[in-house]
């Protein structure tokens, strides 16, 4: 028998169980605001996450991009009346792209040369690492430019200047 004052457990109306340790509660209906702010805060986050990905994306590459990439050879001509710049070897070069081009090879897009020196751009490292080999001892690459030096009689000394001014060249702004 029970206690006099001990009440039987009932299950709770809304309960499906009838357990008195974990009644049920019922919920109220979703109104139309909670469903604009799940779909609000969604959205957000996504706009938050895409321009994170967009914000790393553009780091990357501006951190991972060589901007030797955009060199070309008549940025080592010197200008007319600039105190410094330039490669000396290549002063009064004119454009000899119909020349050097199609004898060093197909992906050569551009060249400016002189009487000691003649001055090759290629589509990728790998071509003019290539056209650097076929040209033999008097060429010389750096990335995507080859320096083919004509003749025995340019000095040590300017073909050092010379390699020198394009491995230290940097691209800063393009045209």
């Amino acid at each position: 028998m029970s206690p006099p004052d001990a009440v039987p457990a009932r299950p709770h109306p809304a309960s499906p169980h009838p357990d008195p340790a974990h009644p049920a509660q019922p919920h109220p209906a979703p109104g139309p605001w909670s469903v604009q702010i799940g779909r609000a805060a969604a959205a957000t986050w996504i706009a938050g996450a895409t321009a994170l990905v967009v914000l790393v994306s553009f780091g990357a590459w501006l951190v991972l991009r060589d901007s030797r990439v955009d060199l070309r050879p008549d940025d080592f001509v010197p200008r007319a009346g600039a105190t410094s710049g330039g490669i000396a070897l290549l002063e009064g070069a004119v454009d000899v792209t119909d020349e050097a081009c199609g004898a060093a090879a197909s992906s050569c897009t551009s060249a400016v040369g002189t009487d000691d020196l003649v001055l090759m751009r290629f589509e990728t490292k790998d071509a003019a690492a290539r056209a650097a080999r076929s040209l033999g001892p008097e060429a010389y690459r750096s990335d995507w430019l080859v320096a083919r030096f004509v003749g025995d009689d340019v000095p040590a000394e300017q073909r050092l200047w010379a390699t020198e001014a394009l491995d230290g060249a940097w691209q800063s702004e393009v045209d």
